[in-house]
């Protein structure tokens, strides 16, 4: 974190936007598995304005994709549904698939809960990006993937929707349209209970 932080600084002052926003997108994943919340916010908040200063599609959606994983520890998964969502209209799934499985890993934990057939395919087609392009599990990550290929296994068949060719491969740009699809879908289902019970009170 200190070093994370000294380079941040370094490229602010060199006002390199770019990189402090590649820097700020990591620092918030390490804020988040040292369980600092707070700081693990401002600084995918930092990624994103960053990001969009730059231009830089993919520092943008890896901030959103950090913001979504926050969310979901939080137990908010209307939010994360819609940091999602912005995460992967921005990401290209041929140019960047080191992006998209993030996105794809983060949407599956999204649906576990309701759909685990479907975080199962969305997992799976990240797995098959990954070993395509040598993209190690970060540490950050690995217990949330952990969790979510466990919880993905032990769900109700019944709360899964089969789906066309269920269990065969999926490429990545279906594999993108199909998680898109599905986290503005939970964004939506989520949102209408909410709305719902201010209505009532």
């Amino acid at each position: 974190m200190q070093a994370g932080n000294e380079a941040l600084l370094i490229f602010r002052e060199l006002g390199h936007r770019p990189t402090e926003g590649t820097v700020a997108y990591r620092l918030a994943a390490v804020a988040r598995g040292l369980h600092r919340p707070r700081a693990a916010r401002r600084y995918a908040d930092l990624a994103v304005a960053a990001g969009e200063q730059a231009s830089t599609r993919t520092t943008i959606a890896l901030g959103h994709v950090n913001l979504a994983r926050l969310d979901l520890d939080a137990s908010d998964p209307a939010s994360a549904a819609g940091h999602l969502v912005q995460a992967l209209e921005l990401v290209d799934p041929v140019a960047d698939r080191w992006v998209l499985v993030e996105a794809l890993e983060a949407v599956a934990r999204l649906l576990v809960g309701t759909d685990p057939g479907l975080a199962r395919r969305l997992l799976g087609a990240a797995a098959v990006i990954r070993a395509a392009i040598r993209q190690p599990v970060a540490p950050t990550e690995a217990g949330d993937l952990e969790w979510t290929l466990s919880a993905s296994r032990s769900g109700e068949g019944s709360a899964s929707r089969p789906l066309p060719g269920d269990g065969d491969p999926i490429e990545a740009a279906e594999a993108r349209l199909l998680a898109l699809d599905r986290a503005r879908e939970a964004g939506r289902a989520e949102v209408a209970p909410r709305r719902a019970r201010r209505a009532r009170g």
